[in-house]
């Protein structure tokens, strides 16, 4: 199935932060709405944040397929910085804590000049 923005756009509501789903239904449900997104940014930044709901929701594994699907080139900063920050604090859990710190700092360093309490996050995981 191609691509679908409104189907999308309802998904991305659904998953919104304050309605009755749990971690995974919101994992699930931005994944989904990643698939349905032609634009790139947007698609990386929909299964950066199903990443991070699997991470918390306890599923590791799911986060880190998420993650592998997203692609590092084209992104702005601020994707990418998300992307490396549930990187990172996957890394933290169960990876090599050098990669925690390196993805944690890479993820301040992009999200400080547009999202600075993000990228205090990053600093503080990476402490």
């Amino acid at each position: 199935q191609g691509p679908d923005t409104p189907l999308a756009a309802d998904l991305v509501a659904a998953a919104a932060p304050g309605t009755p789903t749990s971690g995974m239904e919101r994992s699930a449900a931005l994944s989904r709405a990643a698939e349905l997104t032609a634009h790139e940014d947007a698609r990386t930044a929909r299964l950066t944040a199903a990443a991070d709901y699997a991470r918390l929701a306890g599923h590791p594994r799911r986060a880190r397929r998420l993650l592998a699907a997203t692609r590092d080139g084209t992104s702005p900063d601020t994707v990418h910085g998300r992307t490396e920050l549930v990187r990172g604090s996957l890394a933290l859990g169960d990876g090599p804590v050098g990669d925690a710190y390196q993805a944690l700092l890479m993820a301040a360093e992009r999200l400080g000049p547009s999202d600075a309490e993000a990228a205090l996050e990053a600093r503080m995981e990476a402490m």
